[in-house]
């Protein structure tokens, strides 16, 4: 319709509402508004006759005994424990999404491996935290408890550095659990 009308636009801009003056220097006028409004329409018409509805939830995990090699969506348990679905979480910032999908895992060895094979472009100072770039080009964080970055690095001991590449299982570093505990840290 807006293409009858001989309507074109005479900048380079994203087709939306906001860029319609942008349009309104060639063909006419009305057209351009007839087509689109019938776009609007059209897309949410199509919309109701489709029922286009967002994906399930990745955070619906049940609480389960998890091995360090059983495969959670293709990416493995970094430890072994008991599973907390992500909502679940005591970290607000994790627990809402914002570093992504995510689950908790309440570890039962001091010993956590690399979830996915890729490289290590992240080892943080204190050996709380993983940053991995998968083969499959996913970014993974393995975080080691809540708020442990206040340890400085008491009771983690890293066994990767950065750039080094791992495969699934390799040891990425120990964290002695029992002592972050009894510092009164979350452990998940």
């Amino acid at each position: 319709i807006i293409g009858i009308g001989g309507v074109g636009a005479t900048s380079f801009v994203f087709p939306c509402l906001l860029a319609l003056p942008a349009f309104m220097g060639h063909g006419s006028v009305p057209m351009l508004f007839i087509g689109c409004g019938a776009a609007i329409v059209v897309a949410f018409v199509l919309t109701l006759v489709f029922r286009f509805e967002e994906p399930a939830s990745d955070d619906a995990v049940p609480m389960a005994a998890v091995d360090p090699g059983a495969a959670l969506s293709d990416v493995m348990a970094p430890v072994a424990g008991a599973t907390v679905a992500m909502a679940d979480l005591a970290d607000k910032v994790f627990a809402s999404g914002a570093m992504g999908v995510c689950l908790g895992i309440r570890p039962e060895s001091n010993d956590f491996v690399s979830p996915v094979a890729g490289e290590v472009v992240t080892v943080m100072e204190s050996g709380h935290a993983y940053g991995i770039m998968s083969d499959s080009g996913a970014e993974v964080l393995v975080h080691i408890g809540i708020d442990t970055v206040q340890l400085k690095g008491q009771h983690f001991r890293p066994a990767v550095a950065r750039g080094q590449r791992v495969t699934a299982g390799d040891l990425l570093g120990h964290a002695d659990i029992e002592a972050i505990q009894q510092a009164g840290f979350d452990t998940t």
